[in-house]
C-alpha cells in the first residue's frame, strides 16, 4: 500500500510534466544502444510513450508496419492497464480512434479514463526499428487550437534518458525488495505485482529464472514454435538477461532467429571456447540481479484471454542445465 500510494505520485508527477507533448519518451536497446532501458526491451523493440489529460478531446490516427508485432498501451496514473488498441482493432494496418468527454472511444465502445493524467504507449516489435520515425507514429489533433507541443529529436533523446534515471531510481528504492522471488533453475512466472509495476503488455506471458549464483553458466535447451506470427497464438517471443530490481536488459535473443531446436548459452563470462557457439548472453558486470525473462506475447487475433494460452506457451519453455 506504502509503495502504491508513492507510485501514483512519481507516475503522475512525471505524466503531468510530459502532458500534450508530442511523444516525449522513446526506448530502444540495440545495435550498442540504449535508450530508457526500462520494462525488459529487447533488440526488436522500439517503445514511444506519451501522457495526455482526460480533459481534453483528441483524435489518433496512424499505420502501423507490417512487423513483429504492434499495439497501443493506455495506462492510469498508477501505471494500470485500463485499455488497449491492437492489431485486431485494425487489421488492415490503418487506424483512426478518440478520447472524447474523458473516455477513450473505440470500435462503438466507450471506455472512462479512470485518472486525470493518463499514458499511452506504443510498442513496435521490428527487425527495421530505422523505419519508425516519424511515419509510424501516431498523429494527434484536437479541437482546442495549439494543445500539442512538438518538440526536436533531440529533446527526446534527453528526456528518455532522464527518465531512465528516474524510473530505475525509484522503483530500486520502493520496489527493489519487495516481491520475494525464490532463486531457480526452472522458469517460473514472476509475481503479478512484480510485473504490475513496470508498464505490462497486455498481450504478453512471462516467465523468469532469478539467478542464485553469478558465477555459473546455464544453458538453455528449447524448442520454438515453427511459426510465429499474428495468424499463430504466439506472434513473437524472446529470451533477455535482465536487471530484477531495474527491469533493464542487458542482452537479448529474438527466437524467431534461432533454429527450431537451440541452446542458448548465459552467463556473467563465457568461456572463449563456448563463445564460438552461435547464441550467447552475457548479462553486464555492474548487473548484480541478474534474471532470465523469457517473454511470449500472443497475438490480439487469438480470441480467448490470455491466461487460455498459458498451458500452451509452457510447452516452450526451454529446459536449464547448468554448468559448474
Amino acid at each position: 500500500m506504502h509503495s502504491t500510494f508513492f507510485q501514483k505520485k512519481f507516475l503522475g508527477m512525471i505524466y503531468k510534466h510530459y502532458a500534450h507533448e508530442y511523444w516525449p519518451l522513446v526506448s530502444f536497446k540495440a545495435m550498442g544502444v540504449s535508450l530508457m532501458n526500462i520494462a525488459y526491451p529487447d533488440e526488436c523493440s522500439v517503445y514511444y510513450c506519451a501522457s495526455f489529460s482526460s480533459t481534453v478531446d483528441l483524435t489518433f490516427r496512424g499505420q502501423y508496419p507490417n512487423a513483429l508485432f504492434w499495439n497501443l498501451t493506455f495506462y492510469d496514473d498508477g501505471g494500470n492497464i485500463f485499455s488497449s488498441v491492437e492489431e485486431k482493432n485494425f487489421p488492415n494496418f490503418f487506424y483512426e480512434f478518440h478520447v472524447k468527454n474523458g473516455a477513450l472511444v473505440l470500435d462503438d465502445m466507450e471506455i472512462q479514463i479512470p485518472s486525470k493524467y493518463y499514458c499511452i504507449i506504443q510498442r513496435i516489435y521490428t527487425k527495421r526499428p530505422d523505419i519508425i520515425f516519424p511515419k509510424y507514429i501516431p498523429k494527434i489533433t484536437s479541437g482546442e487550437k495549439n494543445i500539442m507541443k512538438y518538440i526536436s529529436h533531440s529533446k527526446r533523446l534527453k528526456n528518455s534518458k532522464k527518465f531512465e534515471k528516474m524510473f530505475q531510481n525509484f522503483y530500486r528504492f520502493f520496489h527493489g525488495v519487495q516481491s520475494n522471488f525464490p532463486y531457480s533453475t526452472e522458469f517460473m512466472k514472476p509475481p503479478i505485482d512484480k510485473v504490475s509495476k513496470a508498464f505490462p503488455n497486455p498481450r504478453a506471458i512471462y516467465y523468469i529464472i532469478k539467478l542464485s549464483s553469478t558465477k555459473n553458466v546455464l544453458v538453455l535447451s528449447g524448442t520454438r514454435p515453427l511459426h510465429m506470427n499474428r495468424d499463430k497464438p504466439i506472434q513473437y517471443a524472446s529470451i533477455m538477461i535482465s536487471n530484477y530490481k531495474t527491469f533493464g536488459t542487458d542482452k537479448s535473443i529474438s527466437l524467431q532467429d534461432l533454429p527450431i531446436n537451440y541452446k542458448i548459452y548465459i552467463g556473467r563470462k563465457i568461456s572463449m571456447d563456448l563463445k564460438e557457439k552461435d547464441n550467447i548472453l552475457e548479462w553486464d558486470v555492474q548487473n548484480k540481479n541478474p534474471v532470465i525473462v523469457l517473454r511470449f506475447l500472443i497475438s490480439s487475433f487469438q480470441w480467448n484471454e490470455l491466461k487460455f494460452y498459458e498451458n500452451y506457451v509452457k510447452t516452450f519453455l526451454p529446459k536449464v542445465h547448468v554448468m559448474i
